[in-house]
């Protein structure tokens, strides 16, 4: 692969936390948080993004490879119109090719089944509503340790010198076995082993304490957070992903159905004047 041109203005990479589906429809806490953070990354540092969505958690990866990838409605008992919500945006096959030079010698598979799963469109379509950036996903590799996931992030890194933005969707904690229904939109109020949690993995992101972070699983309160580990692991690669100079940015905080934290952090350069960016 060429080398990767250098840019003064460095796409940001984000781990938000998207919570429950109906969010992209209903007013909440939490939307804003997002759209009044992609107002302060000027308009020229984001030429194409990159999702890794707990929502598309199996073995390998691989990568959207469709020109204009379909909107998935992965969930069930919502209203209709949340199933009738579609989400646009083309896709971008150099860009999944340029993933998968990144990540050679490993196999990326180019995937025609798969779109735009909820975590990505709940989040998109409040970032980025006109849908006129072109987006891929990657999918998250269930096979991978969280170390792993976090040298994939260092591997894909360059592309953020190109204007690629990479998002991780998930959650800090998300156990819906402890969910309590009737307090969705309740930001203050959480389970003990929630808020330790999610306290700790903010430390952890704060001061890039990246062992940590990578150690997850040993923390005290990890399985209950995480029953399944895939709405978590998003953000070792978004960790991955961050450079020296980044600044941390606290996107959103607070909790939500006494068992999801909705913590979302993103890594941002200072940012500069824009140049060259990847053609895609």
């Amino acid at each position: 692969m060429d080398p990767l041109p250098s840019t003064d203005t460095i796409a940001p990479a984000l781990f938000i936390g998207h919570g429950a589906p109906f969010y992209a429809l209903k007013k909440n806490p939490f939307t804003p948080t997002w759209v009044n953070f992609m107002k302060t990354v000027p308009s020229t540092a984001v030429t194409a993004i990159i999702v890794v969505s707990a929502h598309w958690y199996e073995p390998g990866l691989a990568v959207t490879a469709n020109e204009r990838p379909e909107t998935i409605h992965d969930f069930g008992g919502f209203e209709q119109a949340l199933h009738e919500v579609q989400y646009p945006a083309k896709g971008s096959p150099s860009l999944c090719q340029k993933v998968a030079e990144l990540l050679f010698p490993e196999k990326v598979e180019q995937s025609l089944d798969w779109g735009y799963d909820h975590g990505a469109w709940t989040i998109l379509m409040h970032t980025h509503p006109k849908a006129d950036i072109p987006v891929i996903q990657l999918r998250l590799d269930q096979s991978k340790t969280p170390t792993q996931l976090f040298e994939l992030g260092r591997k894909l890194a360059p592309l953020r010198r190109q204007g690629v933005m990479i998002l991780g969707s998930g959650n800090v904690s998300h156990n819906l076995r402890q969910a309590r229904f009737d307090m969705f939109g309740d930001t203050e109020t959480a389970a003990d082993w929630n808020k330790r949690f999610t306290n700790d993995v903010q430390k952890w992101m704060l001061t890039k304490d990246w062992e940590s972070l990578q150690n997850c699983g040993k923390h005290p309160d990890f399985k209950m957070a995480s029953p399944s580990p895939d709405h978590f692991l998003p953000i070792l690669v978004i960790a991955g992903a961050s450079e020296a100079s980044d600044q941390v940015k606290v996107i959103t905080e607070g909790y939500d159905a006494w068992s999801l934290s909705m913590n979302s952090y993103a890594f941002v350069p200072q940012y500069g004047k824009a140049e060259t960016k990847v053609e895609l």
